[in-house]
């Protein structure tokens, strides 16, 4: 399913400038939940950034960062509160992570080309990193991106992967707008 996500944001009192790519969507009811006793979720604060879009400029924009795990789920928190959303634009700053011994080690949002039916999130391309919010889970191989769902809910980042303990790294995301 694709969904138009290139919406405007309804609060623009949060939105500044990103780069819009179309991502795909499919709801939560399609997320393995094999082992969901053993899936680990930690709360991820946030810190406030400022963005400056060209060297020298004097306009900038306010921004969340997270520092994400790669061996668990990472959900948002701001401000000691789950960070909520139902819109969300962002970027991925910085990647580096590794699913496991024997696996290279990871600098790109869709590092692999194909798909597994083993992983977390079928529908999503082999260890990829995977926004869950608004009642879905979002694929697409972008990097800086924007998305609308249905409902607001807490806002989760995870990689795409059928076993998280022995995942190594982290990844940088930037929340430039929400709603």
């Amino acid at each position: 399913m694709t969904k138009d996500l290139l919406l405007k944001l309804e609060n623009e009192e949060h939105f500044g400038q990103i780069v819009s790519e179309e991502v795909n969507y499919h709801p939560l009811e399609s997320w393995m939940h094999a082992d969901e006793d053993r899936v680990v979720i930690e709360d991820v604060e946030g810190e406030d950034e400022q963005i400056t879009f060209d060297e020298g400029s004097k306009e900038s924009v306010a921004a969340i960062s997270w520092t994400c795990a790669t061996n668990r789920g990472n959900r948002l928190s701001y401000n000691g509160s789950p960070f909520r959303a139902r819109c969300l634009s962002f970027q991925i700053n910085y990647i580096s992570w590794q699913a496991g011994a024997g696996w290279p080690v990871y600098n790109s949002y869709c590092p692999q080309p194909n798909y597994s039916a083993s992983m977390r999130f079928r529908n999503a391309k082999r260890h990829q990193i995977v926004p869950v919010f608004a009642g879905s889970y979002w694929v697409g191989c972008h990097s800086n991106a924007r998305a609308c769902g249905n409902r607001t809910t807490d806002v989760l980042f995870w990689v795409n992967d059928d076993k998280y303990d022995d995942n190594t790294g982290v990844f940088r995301l930037t929340v430039t707008a929400w709603s």
